[in-house]
């Protein structure tokens, strides 16, 4: 992973708002799909994730581990509940946090309501993030059609404005947000998307 990331010659697009943040008491939100230069733009800030008690979470756990990135294990489908009290107990010790709001398998492009009882309950911002690459491969037999760079491609990191949701704010209204950091990323990479790209 670190050899095809470091080949890609990476740019941020940073919302202003941000540099406002603690950077250790916010919680990255982005979609499936689109984590490949997401792990490697935020390696070595100890960002704690939830992992799924499976293979393929173990599988990430020690790929994301080489990183710096910190784990709290659990499903978001059996006992969600207590996976959130543990990933709020360790995030409240040191932060940041991360979560992949639509999964762990979908549907695409659909958030959960998981980080939104975070933000509330930690009184911690959410920041959306994006990431494209202007020539990238999708992985067909992802349900997310994973994004993967090609070498030596121009890669784009969006960091979007940070989220205090209200009472009124929905996971349909985060996913708008996402969806406009992930065309962002797209148009700033110069990545031309037709329908059969989008993952």
């Amino acid at each position: 992973m670190a050899g095809l990331a470091r080949s890609v010659r990476l740019s941020w697009s940073i919302a202003p708002a941000y540099g406002r943040e603690d950077p250790e008491r916010v919680l990255y939100a982005f979609w499936h799909g689109r984590q490949f230069l997401l792990i490697w733009g935020f390696r070595g800030r100890g960002v704690v994730t939830l992992v799924e008690k499976s293979w393929a979470g173990e599988i990430q756990r020690r790929v994301m581990g080489r990183f710096g990135y910190r784990f709290v294990r659990g499903s978001s489908k059996r006992r969600p509940a207590e996976a959130l009290v543990r990933l709020v107990r360790t995030l409240r010790k040191r932060g940041p946090g991360t979560l992949a709001v639509d999964g762990p398998k979908g549907p695409v492009h659909r958030s959960k309501a998981g980080i939104l009882h975070l933000s509330r309950t930690l009184g911690w911002p959410i920041v959306p993030v994006a990431a494209s690459s202007s020539r990238a491969l999708f992985i067909r037999e992802t349900w997310c059609r994973y994004l993967l760079p090609v070498p030596f491609s121009r890669g784009v990191i969006v960091v979007g404005e940070p989220i205090r949701p209200g009472e009124g704010f929905e996971t349909t209204d985060l996913d708008r947000t996402l969806n406009a950091a992930t065309a962002e990323a797209d148009r700033l990479a110069g990545r031309r998307v037709d329908a059969g790209d989008v993952c």
